[in-house]
């Protein structure tokens, strides 16, 4: 039986790995580059995805976000979204049906029922992939790369 829970684990693992390679099509020197200055880099849309992640991990779990660290400082960014993805799916899945009525508390503060609370990661991270779908088409990538495997 396909659950709401499976659903969310899913989507969430899903969108992780699809931001994951869209990155892999921008240059290892172009990582750090932003169209402006104000702008975000396709780097600093991963880590804030990892951050974003492990305080939703956290409060699906029941935990306080803050606990959850600051997120990733160096190292394979990449990773560290798929990391954190991770935590959110397996945090999800261990949900029984009874959890998703409950309330909880975003990391920004607003109240949400659990119900809905459990795809906001994967909703950021869709946004933050459009971003850094925008960032390759500035680079010069107009390829539509989301159809390849």
């Amino acid at each position: 039986m396909i659950t709401i829970q499976k659903q969310a684990s899913g989507l969430t693992m899903e969108l992780a790995q699809r931001m994951v390679k869209d990155v892999g099509y921008i240059p290892s020197d172009k990582l750090q580059w932003k169209p402006t200055p104000e702008a975000k880099s396709a780097a600093d849309i991963l880590a804030e995805c990892a951050r974003a992640n492990a305080g939703i991990a956290a409060v699906i779990r029941g935990e306080d976000p803050r606990a959850a660290g600051a997120g990733p400082s160096a190292g394979d960014l990449g990773q560290s979204v798929l990391e954190t993805a991770k935590q959110v799916a397996s945090a999800i899945e261990a949900l029984k049906d009874q959890d998703l009525e409950r309330t909880v508390t975003a990391p920004w503060g607003a109240q949400m029922p659990m119900f809905r609370f459990i795809l906001t990661a994967a909703e950021h991270m869709s946004y933050h992939d459009g971003q850094i779908n925008c960032i390759q088409y500035l680079l010069g990538d107009a390829k539509f790369h989301w159809a390849e495997g």
